[in-house]
């Protein structure tokens, strides 16, 4: 592959080389974030000034700095300017429990904590904190680096990790660890210039430093993925294509590479994929069977597994395979350089080649051992020949070749969708569970070689009582802990010794699964058949047909598989959106009977699920589109369920409303589908605010409780236009401002994509005088006849539909009144330089330069005391992204809290 192999042996610390980048590539992308993208010469001066921001917010030679925040475009800069002030990196999930993130908090004593303002409301009281968007405000020129000695023994990470007692425990790598793991990861796997690698694992795991600062130490590039992505296979069939390498664990890997096979040709797949040049494997043991698929289908790249953990430093063991020598069992390979493997028998003496026993590292990479824990530390971590050795717990067999096969665990750690967990953990909280008296914990294979936890219980229980047991481990222990049922048996089982014996547990079945609900049967056919496929995905077969897919132990993960079994069962694509919305059998199976007759399913989409009943909706812009909202609803507080409405279409017609009244309709029942026992937050931008006002406005009507009405600088329907020439003038001001800071060549682009825009939203004379008739004929065509108009006839775009309404609007009779809260939020500046820079095709032009009055004529119709405006200070279209957005989110979490309360 070509690309320039970086000398990291000239400077020993990340920053020194991020440095070093920025001086020789100032312009090469180092950080990719959905559209927004960071140069080597922004990485390096956003490190300088969050450096100096974290070094001002403490008063600590070496700072211990924990990290809540969600995956954002500075993700890698935080890290590295952690590391280039000498500070500890402690790493919070945001989806954790609180009592995790207190337990976290509480070990680490951290002196700040770097986090958002919608993030805040997670961390305990008395913890000091700093915003991310309060520390990038620090000025430039203040930013200048101080040099800082930085002892090699200093401790660089704490990565936190399940553990026995019911308290995560902390694990503490030095910067010594750190320049290792990163210059081995580099070095080992041919990381140059060229590479552009994804962020698949979450921020808390110690490989996700592989994916999040390896790439861009070697001079390729980063994309930083929200975390949805990561479990969308579709949205990864589209990332894949822009990337050099992944690195993934097993169970994620299995449902890509199902998804691509089900997908794609291997012709496709092939041109698709072909600068793919680097797939691995890690966290799991890898199915040889898995292994075998990765060949076949990447057949130019090469495939690995690697094998270690936070304790090493995750470097420890990798294995190559290629596709001339199909393997027929997985190994994890031989050692790093710099590294001694081992495995030991139970007194700790090495055995000869070809017998199994304890594996144990020892190297560069093996760290000072735990946190506050000195007497596992001693246990975990012995000298052995002069040399620290770490004890992983994994059995395995080194083969002639010096080759390391693992056959299992010497305990009763495991690894579920690559989280290492420890059985005694979840022991431990299921004892602190209201009602449950005996009981233990055990993970079970499922049909699709996944591991699920049951716990297994020797008393009876109700199904409110299980409905209490999980709204208490829902706010205590992560998701993956949840156990997936209930197993009822007569005694703990125990050994010669009468301790516990876990191998002698039974598998679940259907006579010792403790019933969760009462387990309504399927009324048809394909409830029949969808409900076998969930019993199996979710190994319970206790499931009724009105029972919630995540009350049953289902994730983002198992509904891939679901939709998997779907498709090759009944032969019908669902799309993942719509299998989370709908997350009932009967549910579902009213979807498939429309995606079977051809109609256009719920135009409800998913954007981010919480936990809690609590519906905000956000109507689509002025395009059709919602993904606007994506980055907002993954800032508003974890009890939200936040969801997008999508136009009603049909095929190739985005649109088949020809009057306001018919969208507020479709869209009410499209809500009304929810759970609106406790009301439902309205949203829109633009003229989706208007819609929106006017679908609250019917809820209310209808007897639904509309607790928050938000509009993103929308304006009434009768707001006071401005003068042509003022709007004509405040454009020509703007492109001019936009093309002056471009040189000549980005002017012509800029210049180029403006026209290209413009002609695309239909705004000149011509669509105006010609194309609009045109769609409006294939409007009322598509309405009557709808299968002819799609080759007859032009599509209409959602805005050309919606000028259309708003103008029918105006001079018809429908008025709709709305007496609940609203809360404007009001665009103040264009961001030219954004869209300058980013070559966005699209007007950011504030309604403010469109329309007169402090409210856009909002105070026309709803009283004052109903209505607060925020100002925002960025354009139409850049308050929903960036920094601005956390502004909107602060904003709109203040009135979810209230309401949840």
């Amino acid at each position: 592959m070509a690309g320039v192999m970086f000398d990291l042996s000239q400077d020993y610390f990340p920053h020194q080389i991020i440095e070093r980048h920025a001086n020789l590539t100032p312009s090469s992308m180092a950080i990719r974030f959905g559209s927004k993208e960071m140069s080597f010469a922004e990485l390096n001066r956003n490190i300088k000034c969050l450096a100096a921001a974290f070094k001002s917010a403490v008063d600590n030679d070496q700072p211990k700095i924990a990290v809540l925040l969600d995956p954002n475009l500075l993700s890698p800069a935080v890290v590295l300017a952690i590391f280039s002030i000498g500070g500890t990196y402690i790493p919070i999930d945001p989806e954790f429990p609180e009592s995790r993130i207190q337990s976290v908090i509480r070990q680490s004593a951290p002196d700040v904590v770097i986090t958002s303002s919608e993030r805040m409301m997670l961390l305990p009281e008395g913890v000091k904190t700093l915003t991310l968007q309060n520390a990038l405000e620090i000025k430039v020129s203040d930013c200048n680096h101080l040099a800082v000695e930085i002892p090699l023994n200093n401790t660089a990470f704490i990565f936190f990790t399940s553990g026995t007692t019911g308290e995560p425990k902390g694990v503490k790598g030095s910067y010594s660890n750190l320049i290792y793991y990163t210059s081995s990861a580099i070095q080992r796997y041919s990381m140059t210039s060229k590479t552009v690698m994804p962020t698949i694992a979450k921020f808390t795991f110690s490989i996700s430093l592989f994916e999040l600062i390896c790439p861009i130490l070697a001079g390729g590039s980063v994309r930083v993925l929200p975390r949805a992505m990561v479990t969308n296979p579709d949205q990864m069939a589209e990332v894949m294509m822009d990337i050099t390498m992944i690195h993934c664990g097993p169970a994620l890997m299995r449902r890509i590479v199902d998804y691509l096979a089900q997908t794609f040709s291997p012709e496709q797949l092939a041109s698709r994929y072909s600068h793919l040049f680097h797939a691995s494997m890690g966290g799991d043991l890898v199915p040889v069977e898995l292994l075998q698929r990765l060949l076949t289908m990447f057949r130019q790249s090469e495939i690995f597994v690697i094998y270690g953990c936070s304790e090493i430093s995750c470097m420890g063991t990798t294995q190559q395979y290629f596709l001339e020598q199909l393997p027929d069992e997985t190994l994890v390979g031989s050692p790093f350089d710099g590294v001694d493997v081992l495995v030991v028998n139970d007194n700790g003496e090495e055995v000869q080649a070809g017998e199994k026993g304890e594996v144990c590292f020892s190297g560069p990479g093996v760290t000072a051992g735990y946190l506050n824990r000195t007497e596992l530390t001693a246990e975990k971590y012995r000298s052995l020949e002069n040399k620290t050795f770490y004890n992983t717990g994994d059995i395995g067999v080194l083969n002639e070749r010096g080759e390391l096969k693992l056959l299992g665990r010497k305990d009763f750690q495991v690894k579920i969708n690559g989280i290492r967990i420890e059985l005694a953990e979840v022991d431990v909280h299921l004892r602190h569970a209201p009602y449950l008296d005996q009981v233990i914990a055990m993970a079970q294979s499922t049909d699709n070689g996944d591991k699920a936890i049951y716990a297994y219980v020797t008393q009876d229980l109700t199904v409110a009582q299980i409905s209490e047991i999980r709204a208490y481990l829902k706010a205590s222990v992560q998701e993956v802990m949840h156990p997936r049922a209930f197993v009822r048996i007569d005694a703990l089982p125990t050994n010669h010794n009468l301790k516990i014996d876990r191998n002698a547990l039974p598998f679940p079945n259907a006579e010792n699964l403790i019933a969760e609900s009462d387990a309504a049967p399927p009324e048809t056919p394909v409830q029949r058949r969808l409900l076998s496929i969930w019993k199996s995905v979710l190994g319970n077969e206790t499931i009724g047909i009105d029972d919630d897919f995540f009350d049953f132990g289902g994730t983002s993960l198992s509904s891939i598989d679901i939709a998997r079994k779907i498709d090759e069962q009944m032969g019908i694509s669902v799309p993942l959106n719509e299998l989370l919305l709908a997350s009932t059998v009967r549910l579902l199976s009213e979807k498939l009977d429309d995606i079977k007759k051809g109609h256009k399913t719920s135009g409800m989409i998913l954007l981010r699920r919480g936990s809690e009943q609590e519906q905000v909706v956000f109507l689509h812009d002025g395009n059709g589109d919602v993904i606007p909202y994506y980055t907002l609803a993954q800032q508003l507080i974890p009890q939200a369920n936040v969801f997008g409405l999508a136009p009603k279409s049909f095929g190739r017609i985005e649109t088949v409303h020809t009057s306001i009244a018919q969208m507020v309709d479709y869209y009410c029942d499209q809500i009304s589908q929810l759970n609106l026992a406790s009301g439902v937050h309205i949203g829109g931008l633009c003229i989706g605010g208007f819609v929106a006002f006017c679908v609250a406005a019917e809820l209310e009507r209808r007897g639904v409780e509309v607790k928050t009405l938000f509009l993103f600088d929308s304006h009434y329907i009768d707001a006071v236009p401005c003068q042509a020439e003022e709007k004509l003038s405040d454009s020509a001001n703007r492109l001019t401002q936009v093309m002056t800071q471009l040189d000549t060549k980005n002017q012509i682009n800029f210049f180029l994509k403006k026209l290209i825009s413009y002609s695309k939203y239909r705004i000149s004379v011509i669509s105006k005088c010609i194309y609009r008739p045109l769609t409006f004929l294939s409007l009322f065509v598509a309405t009557k006849f709808k299968l002819l108009s799609i080759w007859l006839f032009p599509t209409p775009d959602v805005d050309t539909v919606l000028r259309r309404c708003e103008k029918k609007f105006r001079n018809g009779a429908f008025r709709p009144q709305f007496d609940s809260k609203v809360v404007f939020f009001k665009a103040l500046e264009a961001q030219d330089d954004l869209e300058g820079k980013a070559g966005l095709e699209i007007d950011d032009t504030p309604y403010m330069n469109y329309f007169e009055g402090d409210y856009l004529g909002w105070d026309k119709i709803i009283p004052k005391d109903n209505l607060e405006k925020v100002e925002v200070g960025a354009g139409h279209s850049t308050m929903l992204i960036g920094r601005y957005v956390g502004v909107i989110a602060n904003v709109i979490n203040t009135k979810l809290k209230q309401s949840v309360r």
